[in-house]
């Protein structure tokens, strides 16, 4: 080991530079002076472990499980002149903990698919707490879409209530919602 340090430190003074040494392949023996423990350290052997490893699920079933609740891009609003018109020209139904604005696209070009946007708030929360109202909120979305019409757009606004509303809750309340929307979009009081 000493033989090593005088190799390394005579290669800096003949003026390599910073980090450029080279450093012999030769290995010190397990147990000596080494970061390793020696392979027979063990006394049931090398690589023999008495726990379990841990049962991880499949990788399919992670990505399946995960499409379940997502809002499709096509079906996400993007663009604030989208949100503007939904907020601005549509119909408002008040909940407890959101606001569902609604408005029926008059545009044949624009009317493909329904599209959804969120609003949430920093009165919601820290960052944290909006991401997760957020996501709670896009799962709850996603199983809207069958009830919108092809031109609907829906701009859903996080009430600071939503951070504690369970998701049941907070899912009725969006069915609720968008339900008064249509009525209110279809003349009828």
């Amino acid at each position: 080991m000493e033989h090593r340090a005088e190799q390394l430190f005579v290669m800096r003074r003949k003026g390599r530079g910073q980090g450029q040494t080279d450093v012999p392949a030769e290995q010190s023996p397990a147990g000596q002076g080494s970061w390793f423990p020696p392979a027979d350290a063990n006394p049931s052997g090398p690589g023999d472990c008495d726990c379990a490893a841990p049962q991880r699920p499949r990788l399919a079933d992670c990505l399946n499980s995960r499409r379940r609740g997502v809002l499709p891009a096509r079906n996400r609003m993007t663009r604030s002149t989208e949100f503007d018109l939904a907020v601005r020209h549509g119909v408002r139904a008040p909940q407890r903990s959101l606001v569902v604005h609604a408005r029926r696209c008059d545009d044949g070009l624009l009317a493909g698919s329904p599209r959804v946007g969120l609003i949430v708030a920093k009165s919601v929360g820290g960052s944290v707490d909006r991401h997760r109202v957020a996501r709670r909120l896009r799962h709850a979305a996603s199983g809207l879409l069958a009830e919108l019409g092809p031109a609907d757009r829906v701009v859903i606004r996080a009430l600071p209530a939503s951070r504690t509303t369970p998701f049941s809750a907070l899912e009725q309340q969006l069915f609720a919602g968008v339900r008064r929307a249509q009525q209110l979009l279809n003349g009828r009081r």
